[in-house]
């Protein structure tokens, strides 16, 4: 069974407006990470709305293991599973300190005392965020505040996590925390990761990659494959980091490369340049 599914996906905000998505088929095993990348307006972010339901497809239908998101009794149930993490932290944030914070969503769920004191423990140590419980969140840097986000969320043991462009407001240091946070959920505790980005570097660390273009997944591929997909990449205009370039300029010299790429897979993902 997969962890998502979604069968002829498509939506659009009114009955008069613009399909924002088309006819999407796809689908998600459990434990995997997807990268989504692509354009502004491309439909990334509908698309992640639609996982927890936050949004409804105008048509076909989205699956969380079994469950249709279409079905209202669902929700609670599909929610509790799939959590989101935001492109603003700030947006996120309810209490005086981070470890209220992290315990916001677990009082609401209505999990015990004592076992909401380990979750949130549990959840700081595994994202490197124990020695600021007693902080206020909005004193914090950019990297910190997304790692006490997803510390919240991780503290609801959901079997999804889907990250709307976490990064895109950090700086590199705090993408790099971020990242390294979500790599070692993803490597360490088997969590399933649907990650929005525009940074393809941070695509290197997903499992498999699903470009979109006009509402469509214009492909899906592993994450390794887009070292074969040079050319496609800049045609589309997407940025490429440096050793991207390097890739590219000793391949046209018939050069051996799998010693960089994999140096590349090593560097490259967490850094705008090696």
């Amino acid at each position: 069974m997969n962890a998502v599914r979604l069968k002829n996906v498509s939506f659009r905000y009114d009955e008069e407006g613009p399909w924002i998505l088309n006819k999407l088929n796809a689908s998600i095993h459990h434990g995997e990470w997807i990268a989504v990348i692509g354009p502004n307006g491309s439909g990334k972010s509908t698309l992640s709305r639609l996982f927890n339901g936050l949004f409804s497809p105008t048509l076909g239908e989205v699956f969380i293991g079994e469950q249709s998101t279409k079905a209202e009794e669902n929700l609670p149930d599909i929610r509790k599973h799939v959590g989101m993490v935001f492109q603003n932290p700030d947006h996120q944030f309810v209490a005086p300190t981070v470890r209220d914070d992290i315990a916001f969503g677990m009082e609401n769920a209505g999990v015990e005392r004592e076992e909401m004191v380990l979750r949130i423990e549990q959840a700081a140590s595994q994202t490197g965020v124990e020695r600021i419980l007693e902080a206020e969140p909005h004193r914090l840097s950019g990297g910190q505040k997304q790692r006490v986000a997803i510390a919240g969320i991780l503290a609801l043991h959901p079997k999804i996590m889907v990250l709307d462009e976490v990064t895109s407001m950090l700086d590199p240091k705090g993408r790099k925390e971020v990242m390294a946070t979500v790599e070692n959920l993803h490597t360490n505790e088997g969590v399933t990761i649907v990650s929005v980005t525009h940074h393809l570097h941070e695509a290197l660390l997903a499992d498999r990659v699903w470009y979109m273009e006009e509402g469509n997944i214009a492909f899906d591929l592993e994450s390794e494959k887009l070292f074969s997909e040079l050319k496609w990449l800049k045609d589309k205009n997407i940025p490429l980091p440096y050793g991207f370039e390097l890739l590219e300029a000793l391949r046209k010299r018939n050069q051996p490369t799998s010693s960089l790429e994999t140096f590349i897979r090593e560097t490259v993902k967490y850094e705008d340049r090696i």
